[in-house]
């Protein structure tokens, strides 16, 4: 338990990259999708991300 922390530490960019392309292609995803449902539960957790730091933001 004691080496959660600094595992996640030296492998933040990692952890990141991670979040950011699971992000990417839930978005992908959600637009070729024609139900709504599933758009927002992808903005509640692209809000969670947002409120823990990681902003996601799409290009308009």
């Amino acid at each position: 338990m004691n080496n959660i922390l600094p595992w996640i530490t030296d492998n933040m960019t990692t952890i990141v990259a991670i979040a950011g392309a699971v992000v990417i292609l839930a978005r992908i995803i959600v637009k070729l999708t024609p139900t709504p449902a599933d758009d927002s539960i992808l903005e509640k957790v692209v809000g969670f991300l947002k409120a823990v730091g990681l902003h996601i933001d799409e290009k308009k």
